[in-house]
């Protein structure tokens, strides 16, 4: 990875990949967060609006742009604002 990456990002990036492979591999964002984050497993209603879900699927979504060739970016040096 580009030493310009923080760790923090560089750990980002191992879950976003781990993400791609679940939902790859058919798991549901909640299956996903249980996983990658260790989440206790919770009701429908509360994982609606659980602020984890989001992370979740914001990673999951940037994940795949990086993997359909959003990874030039990281090749070229430019810092994508991931959260």
């Amino acid at each position: 990875l580009d030493k310009r990456i923080t760790p923090h990002r560089q750990r980002q990036l191992i879950e976003m990949l781990r993400m791609i492979d679940g939902r790859q591999a058919g798991a549901t964002y909640q299956e996903i967060a249980e996983a990658v984050f260790g989440a206790a497993p919770v009701n429908a209603i509360t994982w609606k609006s659980a602020p984890l879900r989001d992370t979740v699927m914001r990673r999951v979504a940037t994940g795949f742009d990086l993997v359909s060739g959003g990874y030039r970016r990281l090749l070229f040096g430019h810092r994508p604002d991931w959260s």
